[in-house]
């Protein structure tokens, strides 16, 4: 307020009484003028104060310069416009001209003010006008701004909110129905009215005992009733915190359409818990049911910061935060640059995270995408395009926290201004397909990883297709390529025959054949040459198709078993001279025996000249005791695995009853030996050497259970195996029992015994391969060993072995052949033992034979080359330097068809074959030591004009 003018000195005399009260007026208006001015100052409340005519501010206090962050001085003088936003300059015009034009006695707008650095402040500005008190004119104007920028910002905020959630929900085509149980009614909005087929207004508050509800329910399919009244039920009583349903309801035309009903209590009694209100969301999903789609139902999506002080912004809020998580699918916003501005809970429980995580973020940078550049390079590019207003969908495999995939079909919908037309959201959907696709795409990585797997497998894998000309290769691993030296181009749809030896083609197929006809695993073993070395091969062909498959698969797989095979050896024949040690004691004893006998008879020869009776019974002697020294050499060699190795019909009984005496020196005096073999007892074609092995390292082993002494009984039976057993074929079986009374096996050592290296004696006493290598024979022979134990009842080891139905004895090849009468003829003989030279020599000569005596190979053949001819080379066949087949040969050099005598400690097999390459003429191999009868007699055998030989000499 302007204070009123001073009277001067000059004025009329009579006006002092005038003078005198303007004076006091003065005073009373300077102590009003401090009076406001102190208020003024000090008000927290930003006040203005402007001259009426020109607008120029006379002066602003502390709270009003605070709000726009200028200095005070820097505003004085200058006009109330300069710090009004250009936006607003004109309503602030209009305003203070209405005020100053006496229209309105205060003014009142929410406008911007600039601050100092040039932003924006929303504030609710206010202005009087303070008139001149003589004249009436406005002299200033007084006003007032309070800083209402915050809420200015959170109105806009929500508007953002509920212009977003508008177009979601129309984008989802969704309608809400709202319940409010304190009064006890609910509305519905337009598209929820729509859908109860015209029974309900839109937004009408109606109470839950309304007729119409009646209707409504009508309309609902009959079988769909139950489901609708126990949703409405919950509904009304407030029970739960999530409801859903679907159900049919009658069109206006008569037909059904699907609508699902979710929703949610969002608000409680906070003292009862009693529900205060529900919101649902209705959807038509008539369309996804029909098409069989997991899809649920449209929600809209929004959540927003609200401002707590607002109680209708709260209620909203948690409306739309209830409509947004119903949803099952996958829905989300995005800006158009495709930050994440939401996502519901089911896309945030699908990746283990939490809405804060995530959102703010680039799209194809949260979790539903990261691990898979491919991905995320292609949702960047949808996200461009749908930005330009494009609808994107397609289906997309993701996975979720727990590492399983799903397939989605996933859309990308720009929404759009309703006034400018540009896209202002993006929505993001993901609906979840059936789970058949993550299925397939586990197959395909599962195949994938299978084939990665074959092909680095270190056995041969290959694959091929039988057609009407043979099999046909479909695939090879790479360990078939380099067995076969060639690259899989020319090994992939090549027949057989064109790959193979015709015999190695012509066996394949025929396993092959036998394969598919079984629709079982055919195994079966092979020796092959490739590239310049001996494979021994194990082979299983297993079927991959249904027999009525017009080309069907069938799989090789070859493993090369040769150094396994030649390990096995090694260890076999360690575990047999581990026997031989054992046997040595009493093999020791039964040579001292046939020592004493030889020695004692040569001693009583020698006084017994004149005795002829006796001498031949000291002679019978000699003999006999040489025969048993040859038996035990036999089975010595059997046992240190000189012996021939080959299959023969074996008669059981015969070979444990010459087991007993090997045996009891084995076992000891404290245990005492059973043997049990019934007359009758079928032939067993098997290895004899390795099963006397077998039985030798069984009995061993009982004898090691029994420290304390006990029974070993050996026991041989027969049997036969009917159809259906897990174990073994149906047939007959000799079955051969190996029982002690030692200490037995518990359950778990029960459980491994048979393991190779499993042993629990201690390390020097044993090597563990005892068990297994008889169960190891038993399956070689198409058997099987079954092994029973008790703790402090003995062990039971039973080898069930097929034979075949023939009885009785072997005859041996000496039986067979007979006795030829001898004939005078030149014979060189040679061994490098003086005294088995001697003997056989003196033999030869009392047949009347011409000998000729050499103790090394190049010494025979000295006398070869001095003697002249020859009738007939006996030679030893071990012999330091040059062996006896070396002699041969280089005597049939000199001499072809040289007749020759081969005299050898095992004449198996193997030997025949050996000798089958000493080139052209007859070698009859007998086997040491040789009576001198079947010496002389094998010489008169190979005399020119003789007997042919026996096809198999002893």
């Amino acid at each position: 307020m302007t204070p009123a003018p001073v009277p001067s000195r000059a004025d009329a005399p009579g006006q002092h009484d005038h003078a005198a009260t303007a004076g006091k007026a003065l005073e009373a208006m300077t102590a009003q003028e401090e009076t406001f001015s102190s208020n003024f100052e000090l008000d927290d409340v930003g006040k203005l104060q402007a001259d009426a005519a020109t607008g120029r501010i006379l002066r602003v206090n502390a709270a009003f310069a605070r709000t726009l962050g200028h200095p005070p001085e820097a505003m004085i003088g200058r006009s109330a416009w300069d710090f009004t936003h250009i936006d607003d300059r004109a309503t602030h015009q209009t305003g203070l001209a209405s005020l100053l034009a006496g229209e309105i006695q205060v003014f009142l707008r929410e406008l911007r003010q600039l601050r100092h650095d040039g932003t924006p402040v929303w504030v609710r500005a206010s202005a009087t006008l303070a008139r001149d008190p003589t004249t009436g004119m406005p002299q200033w104007i007084l006003g007032t701004i309070e800083d209402i920028d915050a809420r200015r910002q959170a109105e806009t905020t929500l508007a953002e909110n509920e212009a977003r959630l508008r177009l979601a929900m129309e984008a989802a085509d969704l309608g809400v129905w709202e319940f409010d149980f304190e009064r006890m009614t609910g509305r519905l909005d337009l598209r929820g009215a729509a859908m109860t087929g015209g029974i309900f207004p839109e937004k009408e508050w109606i109470a839950f005992d309304d007729p119409r509800l009646a209707a409504f329910a009508a309309n609902v399919h009959p079988e769909d009733r139950k489901r609708h009244e126990a949703l409405r039920h919950s509904l009304l009583q407030g029970t739960g915190d999530r409801l859903g349903a679907e159900f049919r309801m009658r069109r206006p035309d008569g037909g059904w359409s699907w609508i699902s009903v979710s929703g949610a209590v969002v608000e409680r009694a906070p003292t009862t818990g009693a529900p205060r209100r529900a919101v649902t969301i209705v959807q038509d999903v008539t369309a996804r049911i029909e098409a069989e789609a997991t899809l649920r139902g449209y929600a809209g999506l929004l959540e927003r910061e609200v401002d707590e002080h607002t109680r209708r912004l709260a209620d909203r809020d948690a409306r739309l935060r209830a409509i947004f998580e119903a949803q099952f699918q996958f829905i989300g916003l995005l800006a158009p640059d495709g930050t994440l501005l939401e996502a519901n809970a089911a896309a945030l429980a699908f990746i283990g995270r939490r809405a804060e995580d995530v959102v703010g973020r680039p799209f194809w940078e949260t979790e539903w995408w990261t691990g898979d550049p491919a991905q995320q390079s292609r949702l960047r590019e949808a996200v461009r395009r749908a930005a330009a207003g494009s609808f994107i969908r397609y289906e997309v495999i993701l996975a979720g926290a727990d590492g399983q995939e799903a397939v989605f079909d996933f859309s990308l919908k720009p929404v759009r201004d309703r006034t400018t037309g540009a896209v202002t959201l993006l929505i993001p959907e993901g609906r979840a397909l059936s789970d058949l696709r993550a299925m397939e795409r586990r197959v395909a990585k599962s195949e994938a990883r299978l084939r990665r797997m074959i092909e680095h497998l270190p056995e041969t894998i290959t694959v091929a297709r039988a057609g009407v000309d043979g099999f046909v290769l479909e695939f090879v691993n790479a360990a078939a390529e380099r067995l076969l030296g060639r690259p899989r181009a020319e090994l992939i749809s090549r027949r057989f025959a064109e790959l193979f030896a015709p015999t190695l083609a012509q066996e394949a197929e025929a396993h092959a054949r036998a394969c598919l006809h079984s629709r079982a695993p055919v195994r079966y073993e092979a020796t092959r040459d490739y590239a310049g070395s001996h494979v021994e091969m194990d082979i299983v062909v297993v079927p991959l198709d249904d027999a009525d498959s017009a080309e069907p698969l069938v799989l090789f797989s070859a493993r090369d078993v040769t150094a396994a095979r030649r390990m096995q050896e090694r260890l076999v024949h360690g575990e047999r001279m581990q026997a031989l040690g054992q046997l040595a004691g009493g093999m020791a004893h039964d040579f001292n025996g046939i020592l004493q006998t030889i020695a004692g008879a040569a001693s009583l020869m020698e006084r017994s000249t004149g005795d002829p009776a006796r001498l031949q019974r000291l002679v019978r002697m000699i003999s006999e005791a040489a025969e048993r020294g040859s038996a035990v050499t036999s089975r010595l060699l059997a046992f240190s695995r000189r012996g021939e190795i080959a299959a023969g019909q074996v008669d059981v009984a015969a070979v444990l009853q010459s087991l007993q005496d090997v045996l009891r020196h084995t076992l000891g005096r404290q245990i005492a030996l059973q043997v049990d073999t019934p007359g009758g007892l079928p032939m067993l074609r098997t290895d004899k050497g390795q099963l006397e092995v077998v039985l030798v390292n069984l009995a061993a082993n009982a004898r090691d259970a029994m420290p304390e002494g006990g029974t070993l009984t050996l026991t041989a039976s027969a049997g036969s195996i009917a159809p259906g057993d897990a174990m073994l074929a149906p047939g007959p079986y000799l079955r051969i029992a190996v029982t002690d009374t030692g200490h037995g096996m518990d359950a778990t050592t029960l459980a491994r015994a048979t393991e190779p290296f499993f042993t629990t004696k201690p390390e020097d006493k044993g090597t563990g391969l005892g068990l297994s290598m008889a169960r190891e024979f038993a399956e070689q022979q198409g058997g099987v060993l079954r092994l029973e134990s008790a703790l402090g009842h003995g062990t039971s080891v039973t080898l069930w072995l097929p034979c075949g139905e023939t009885t009785g004895e072997v005859p041996t090849a000496c039986e067979s052949a007979g006795t030829v009468t001898a004939r005078a003829g030149r014979v060189l003989l040679v061994d490098n033992d003086p005294l088995t030279l001697e003997t056989l020599a003196i033999a030869l000569e009392s047949a009347e034979y011409e000998v000729t005596l050499a103790t090394s190979g190049p010494a025979a053949l000295e006398r070869l080359g001095v003697s002249g001819n020859v009738d007939v080379l006996i030679t030893d066949l071990a012999m330091p330097g040059m062996d006896g087949l070396a002699l041969i040969q280089a005597a049939r050099q000199r001499d072809p068809g040289l007749p020759a005598v081969l005299l050898s400690d095992y004449a198996g097999a193997s030997l025949r074959r050996a000798v089958r390459t000493a080139g052209d003429g007859t070698i009859l191999v007998l086997r040491k030591p040789v009576p001198a009868n079947r010496l002389c007699d094998a010489v008169a055998v190979l005399l020119p004009g003789r007997a042919p030989m026996p096809e198999h000499p002893s």
